[in-house]
């Protein structure tokens, strides 16, 4: 991928505070809803490993729908949107 590749697409950051931990993910997107769409994806499966530890580990894709919307659910009522602008949003 290019740079002028980036330039068309969104870019989104939020962070989740785990265990007094701040962990942050950054994620681009074709749309603002898919960008923050993937940041939620990125912290739900940082959630998994640190709660629920890696051992027999399930990716993502092979994940149940239910377990996916369990961590989904989880992330969206704690993360903080980082606004480009140097403001925090929920």
């Amino acid at each position: 991928m290019n740079n002028n590749s980036n330039n068309m697409r969104t870019k989104k950051k939020g962070y989740i505070i785990l265990n007094g931990i701040r962990k942050t993910k950054q994620c681009y997107g074709l749309s603002t809803e898919s960008a923050e769409q993937n940041v939620l994806k990125g912290l739900a499966n940082v959630s998994r490993a640190i709660l629920e530890g890696t051992e027999g580990w399930t990716y993502w894709p092979n994940l149940p729908q239910v377990e996916q919307k369990k961590w989904l659910e989880y992330v969206s009522e704690r993360v903080q949107w980082d606004d480009p602008n140097g403001g925090r949003t929920e």
